[in-house]
């Protein structure tokens, strides 16, 4: 996609284009901030989605992102730079799987900008599947998210932390592992709001093959996400007419 702002964009939907390195290149922007859904899937060549450089200062780049879902980019380095506000206020779900190189999520557009803590006030779901390189969610950083409900984390051997709960309302449950490892995504608030994880020490990570041939074979559980995604881009056609 051309480097230019973006005033308008609210769906970003790319899947099969094997020679695409970026999908945003540097200088790209989400200038009125109005994108809500990014789905991308079988891009064996991207080494990222939202490339660095140019909009640091820009306080509403991705400030209306809902929902982030990646599938199947064995090339993937890291996914979306960050401005220097440090939240997502309205991401809710955040869906990676088969995504071998990817070290970081998000990362900031520009080093020289380090917050103590990224903040993710709505942020419920997360699923983290078959990611052997991912070492931190936010590069540098400390993520918060004290909404979160059901976290799923498998197959992230690299994984060093989880997200911290601290500013969780009174009285709400603790999130809820679902189909995870016994060892990998167990979440427990400890003192102070932090979670409590446990990660394993030595396990043998999932090859670039292997991931390739997840990809190649029968729909994941992960493709209705698309089914969503494609009735809510007609309901914005209908709005705009």
């Amino acid at each position: 996609m051309s480097s230019m702002h973006w005033y308008s964009l609210r769906l970003c939907r790319i899947e099969r284009c094997p020679r695409l390195q970026a999908i945003f290149p540097p200088g790209a922007l989400d200038h009125a901030g109005r994108l809500e859904i990014m789905g991308d899937s079988d891009l064996l060549m991207a080494r990222c989605v939202w490339s660095k450089g140019g909009f640091s200062y820009n306080l509403d780049h991705l400030k209306s992102l809902r929902h982030l879902h990646l599938r199947c980019c064995p090339s993937l380095h890291l996914a979306l730079a960050m401005c220097r506000r440090p939240s997502l206020p309205h991401l809710e779900t955040l869906y990676i799987i088969h995504c071998g190189n990817l070290r970081h999520v998000f990362v900031p557009d520009d080093e020289k900008i380090q917050h103590s803590s990224i903040e993710f006030p709505k942020l419920m779901t997360i699923h983290l599947h078959d990611l052997p390189a991912l070492q931190q969610i936010c590069e540098g950083t400390k993520m918060m998210a004290p909404a979160l409900e059901t976290i799923n984390i498998r197959g992230c051997w690299s994984l060093r932390s989880l997200p911290a709960l601290l500013g969780r309302k009174p009285g709400m449950k603790k999130p809820a592992r679902r189909g995870g490892e016994g060892r990998v995504g167990r979440v427990a608030v400890g003192r102070g709001g932090r979670p409590v994880t446990t990660l394993p020490s030595t396990r043998r990570p999932c090859t670039r093959a292997s991931t390739r041939g997840a990809c190649s074979g029968a729909p994941s559980s992960g493709m209705h996400i698309y089914t969503y995604m494609h009735l809510f881009f007609i309901k914005l056609c209908l709005v705009d007419q």
